[in-house]
C-alpha cells in the first residue's frame, strides 16, 4: 500500500474519501493523515465565486445581509432562492436601467431643442416656454432623488397637457411635450415594476436567513449520509456524541464522508444544528457538492 493510500485509509477509514483525494489541487505524495485532513477542509471551505458579474453583486449582498459561509447558499433549497433573488434583482436594474435610457434620450432632445435654431415663432416666451424650462432643470436633478422627481415630473408634464393651450405656434414644443408625457409615463411604470420586485424580494432574503442562519445540515445531505449496520463498527468504538457504545437497542450508526461514525440518534441531532463533522470540522454541504461533481 502506498503512502497516498495510507493516509486515505487513516484519515477516511475506507475508501469514502477517494473521491476527495483525487482532486488535482492534492498532491498525493503529501497525504498523509496529518496533512490530507487539513488539505481537505481548506478545498472545501472555499467558495467558488461566480463568474457572471451580476452573480458576484448578489452574493456580496447576501452575504453582507445574512449570517453564515457563502458556502451554505449550494444547498439545494439555498440555491432555488438565490436563483429566484438573481432573477428579481435582474429585473429590478434592467427596469432602472430602461428608465434612466428614458431620462437621457429625453434630456439629449430638450438640449437639442435649446441650443438648436430655433423658428420665429418659438422665440416668443410663453406658459410653454415655462414648462419647457422647468422640466430641463427637473432632469438634470433627477439622478440625485429619482424616485420622487419621477412623479413629479410626470405631473408637472400632464399638468402642461391640461393648462397650457395647445394652440400655439410653436409646434416643436407641442410636440416634446407629448413625447416628454409618453417618456415620463413609461419612466414611472419601469420604477414601479422595479420598486415592486425589491418589495417581493424582502421574503426571499428573510428565508435565506431562517435557512442559512440556523446553521444546520440540508436533509438532502443527511440522506447521503451512509447508515452503517452496529455489526461492522468495531467493539471498542465508541461514538463521540454521547461518549458511549450503547448500541443494545439496536441503534444504527452512520459515516459520514470524512469516515467518522457515530450513533444515528446523535449525529441527525447534531446535524440539526450543525453542518460540519464533530471531530474534524469538515463542511457536508461541501463534501457534498464536491462529491456530486466527481460523480458527474
Amino acid at each position: 500500500m502506498g503512502i497516498s493510500q495510507a493516509g486515505s485509509a487513516v484519515v477516511a477509514g475506507g475508501p469514502a474519501v477517494e473521491p476527495l483525494l483525487r482532486e488535482p489541487w492534492i498532491d498525493a505524495e503529501r497525504a498523509t493523515a496529518s496533512s490530507t485532513a487539513a488539505d481537505v477542509e481548506f478545498r472545501l471551505t472555499q467558495f467558488e465565486i461566480p463568474r457572471d458579474c451580476l452573480e458576484r453583486v448578489v452574493a456580496g449582498l447576501i452575504h453582507a445581509m445574512l449570517p453564515g459561509n457563502l458556502s451554505d447558499l449550494q444547498r439545494s433549497r439555498a440555491s432555488s432562492l438565490v436563483r429566484q433573488l438573481q432573477f428579481q434583482v435582474r429585473l429590478a436594474l434592467y427596469c432602472t436601467g430602461f428608465s434612466a435610457l428614458i431620462v437621457v434620450i429625453l434630456m439629449i432632445i430638450g438640449l437639442m431643442i435649446y441650443f438648436g435654431p430655433a423658428s420665429p415663432q418659438c422665440k416668443e416666451n410663453g406658459p410653454l416656454h415655462v414648462w419647457f424650462y422647468g422640466f430641463l432643470v427637473l432632469q438634470f436633478m433627477w439622478p440625485f432623488c429619482m424616485p420622487s422627481l419621477t412623479l413629479l415630473i410626470l405631473g408637472w408634464c400632464l399638468g402642461a397637457v391640461l393648462l397650457v393651450p395647445q394652440n400655439g405656434k410653436c409646434q416643436q414644443l407641442h410636440q416634446f411635450l407629448f413625447e416628454a408625457v409618453i417618456g415620463q409615463s413609461l419612466q414611472a411604470i419601469l420604477l414601479i415594476i422595479a420598486a415592486g420586485v425589491a418589495l417581493k424580494s424582502r421574503p426571499l432574503v428573510q428565508q435565506l436567513n431562517d435557512l442559512i442562519g440556523n446553521g444546520g445540515t440540508d436533509p438532502e445531505v443527511v440522506q447521503h449520509i451512509a447508515v452503517v449496520p452496529t455489526s461492522e463498527v468495531p467493539s471498542d468504538e465508541e461514538c463521540v456524541i454521547c461518549l458511549s457504545r450503547d448500541d443494545s437497542d439496536g441503534v444504527s450508526w452512520r459515516q459520514l464522508v470524512c469516515g467518522h461514525r457515530f450513533h444515528e440518534p446523535c449525529l441527525l441531532e447534531w446535524l440539526g444544528k450543525a453542518n460540519k463533522c464533530p471531530i474534524c470540522r469538515l463542511d457536508l454541504h461541501e463534501a457534498h457538492r464536491v462529491e456530486i461533481e466527481n460523480l458527474a
